[in-house]
């Protein structure tokens, strides 16, 4: 893959999390991966012990096969060994992804979440 400067006025990005990316140029490859257990309870109660991703059968699970790569009837050239971007603003990115100007080759982002709530009436 052909490597491009990237030439920018302003980028503007208020959060990037668990995980994920801010990318400016361009990439061969990218393998964002996140595993998170995601607890909630009403009872405004300190959790001593640690959960353990062995417990859910979800962190274990076989992924799918991979989609076919996609078919394009042209093929893209880039004339120009720059990327101009004017300006550029963005909320935020988390668990495994990522914000980029540039191009990429190969991505391959997984993202296993397990959510648990707890609520009063339950305990």
């Amino acid at each position: 893959m052909n490597k491009r400067t990237v030439v920018t006025e302003n980028v503007h990005v208020k959060s990037v999390t668990i995980s994920s990316e801010l990318l400016i140029g361009d990439l061969d490859r990218l393998t964002p991966t996140s595993r998170a257990i995601a607890v909630q309870r009403e009872a405004p109660e300190v959790i001593e012990e640690n959960a353990d991703f062995d417990d859910y059968p979800i962190f274990k699970r076989e992924l799918s096969p991979p989609l076919s790569p996609l078919s394009l009837p042209t093929t893209f050239h880039h004339n120009n060994n720059e990327i101009c971007v004017g300006s550029f603003h963005c909320l935020g990115a988390s668990t495994a992804s990522a914000i980029q100007i540039g191009g990429t080759n190969y991505v391959d982002a997984l993202s296993r979440v397990k959510h648990i709530r707890i609520l009063n009436d339950e305990q």
